[in-house]
């Protein structure tokens, strides 16, 4: 293959390369122009967080300030009105009443509201009204005004706290224990059992019957057990052994 190189005139070399030169010069431009671009594109987002920055700081400055004003600190540390009806004591129940402001009427009232709960004693009602800083001037009267109005009796007293300490499964041990705690004279505490005429002996059998059923004991070790059961209900050793016989 035969090749020849071809003479180019001079003005074509320099035409040439003066394109050449354009289109150097163009792209360096363009380069510096995109540089620029690109700086001011950075710095703009470093401006608008810089900016976003400095509002958030304010706001939490004025939320800072409006959370640390008296008022709200007042508000916050008051409590709501559901709450404060639930929490706050009354005041009569700050402190015990004033011994001298009280009067033999206050007492009576205060017993009155105490029997309708329940029935007591002479001697518990007394220990009440004196827990409730009553005299005992005003006790007394109050006491001697209701064994006459018939709101207060021993003998009513007695005979009920005798019945329901029976219905309990309770001996005659027991409840004599019971009447006596309760500040009552002996006669009144024989004439409440006296009164009921029970067999004790058949009373402890039954409850037997119910704790244990109608096996008998096997041994002497079942025995002592089924006694211990009756003499911690209160009753005594010549009930506890007729029930077991039987």
């Amino acid at each position: 293959m035969i090749s020849k190189r071809i003479q180019l005139a001079e003005d074509v070399h320099c035409s040439a390369a003066v394109d050449l030169g354009d289109v150097i010069l163009q792209a360096a431009s363009a380069l510096r122009a995109n540089r620029g671009i690109v700086r001011a594109t950075t710095g703009l987002a470093r401006e608008t967080a810089e900016s976003r920055g400095q509002a958030f700081a304010s706001q939490k400055a004025r939320r800072d300030r409006f959370s640390s004003s008296p008022d709200k600190a007042q508000a916050a540390k008051a409590p709501s009105v559901e709450t404060a009806g639930r929490t706050k004591a009354k005041p009569w129940q700050k402190a015990p009443p004033d011994p001298e402001k009280l009067t033999p009427q206050h007492a009576y009232l205060r017993a009155i509201a105490l029997l309708c709960g329940r029935d007591y004693s002479s001697k518990k009602m007394a220990e009440k009204l004196a827990k409730l800083s009553f005299a005992s001037a005003d006790i007394e009267a109050t006491l001697m005004r209701l064994r006459k109005e018939g709101a207060l009796s021993d003998v009513r007293f007695a005979a009920s706290r005798t019945n329901g300490l029976i219905n309990r499964g309770k001996g005659p041990r027991a409840i004599q224990a019971k009447l006596k705690e309760a500040g009552l004279a002996k006669e009144l505490i024989v004439n409440a059992l006296g009164e009921l005429e029970i067999d004790w002996p058949e009373r402890a059998r039954a409850l037997l019957l119910r704790k244990f059923g109608d096996t008998p004991p096997a041994d002497s070790k079942a025995w002592a057990k089924r006694a211990r059961f009756l003499i911690a209900r209160g009753f005594d050793e010549t009930s506890v052994r007729s029930a077991l016989k039987t």
